[in-house]
């Protein structure tokens, strides 16, 4: 797997490149990193890009997951993070949409874009 995780100077955005493989252990590693008391309370916007993923290993139960965490650590919180993913494969867009199902009590805005410059531009109205 070829995950890479930048942060801005500030860490109030974090861009996340998913290549080749991706599996639940290495987004599990990823959210943790997001969700950890250092970084959420300055998060604001997540940049995900599933377009170079080869082959998806993830199953409900890293899903589950990685909901349970974001419902956890952001319900509290008083400003939105905006999640902007990119991708055009059906099957990303569905287990995206499954994630989403599973956040009920996130305080989070997320959207899917089939191009980079579409989530930019969204991102820069949030």
């Amino acid at each position: 797997m070829g995950t890479e995780l930048c942060f801005s100077s500030n860490k109030s955005r974090a861009d996340i490149t998913c290549t080749g493989n991706l599996d639940g252990k290495g987004m599990r590693k990823i959210v943790e990193r997001l969700t950890a008391p250092d970084m959420l309370p300055r998060l604001k916007q997540v940049f995900l890009d599933y377009t170079a993923v080869e082959h998806f290993e993830i199953n409900l139960a890293d899903i589950q997951y990685m909901a349970e965490k974001c419902n956890e650590s952001t319900q509290e919180r008083p400003q939105v993070i905006a999640i902007a993913v990119v991708t055009r494969r059906l099957l990303a867009i569905r287990l995206t949409r499954m994630w989403q199902a599973f956040t009920p009590r996130a305080n989070v805005e997320l959207e899917i874009f089939p191009r980079a410059e579409d989530a930019e531009s969204w991102l820069e109205k949030q």
